[in-house]
């Protein structure tokens, strides 16, 4: 579980709820789906209007020669290096643990089943962060600060996982807190039934008494 991650849906692969492993294989599609548009968004075809890619070379009319107008440099690089692989590394390596765990036989089928899709996807969609992130920056990024926004952007779509997880926590935490919220009202009101028929029993033994007195 560690390897997967405690704060992530990639967890409920371990589950033995279909809905839980729904939940899992959809965040993953969506991820997938998410970075592979950043790539198709950076191929360098200027004839494809999909193509987000910035052509930094301006050639004034009133000028033979051409100037390279980026701004972007291998400080950028570096930066965005960091960022990416500071993030991603974890990910990477618990993924390729899960994968050499699949492969050892003291494991149950089922299990090594569950560590290979586990190790799979940790390793798959942070390759295709990286990847994903390096293409889109070499296409439009034209700074150091573009570079570095960019690949924020990129880290908040494999986050995705992190983020449902907190909000399918929350949603749990308040249907349990109402649920003891309402057996706190049940027990209270067992309660004071249960004091309303003593009283009754006393009242009902008194009026005996005072009849008995009377005659």
């Amino acid at each position: 579980l560690e390897s997967f991650g405690r704060d992530s849906v990639y967890s409920y692969i371990l589950s033995k709820s279909k809905f839980a492993w729904l939940i899992s294989v959809a965040v993953v599609a969506f991820q997938t789906w998410a970075l592979i548009t950043f790539v198709n968004a950076a191929p360098r075809d200027f004839t494809n209007e999909k193509s987000d890619w910035v052509y930094s070379w301006k050639c004034p009319r009133n000028d033979l020669e051409c100037t390279d107008e980026t701004d972007l440099n291998e400080e950028g690089w570096i930066i965005f290096i960091i960022i990416m692989f500071a993030h991603v590394l974890k990910d990477l390596v618990n993924g390729l643990k899960l994968l050499l765990f699949c492969g050892k036989h003291k494991h149950d089928v089922i299990s090594r089943i569950k560590y290979y899709l586990g190790g799979f996807i940790l390793s798959w969609v942070s390759a295709l962060a990286v990847y994903a992130s390096a293409v889109y920056n070499t296409a439009i990024a034209r700074s150091n600060t573009d570079i570095v926004m960019n690949a924020v952007i990129i880290i908040f779509i494999v986050d995705v996982d992190e983020y449902l997880h907190k909000g399918i926590q929350a949603v749990q935490s308040l249907m349990g807190r109402q649920g003891f919220i309402e057996d706190e009202n049940d027990a209270k009101i067992t309660k004071l039934s249960a004091t309303i028929e003593t009283l009754s029993g006393k009242l009902e033994k008194n009026d005996e008494e005072i009849k008995k007195v009377l005659r």
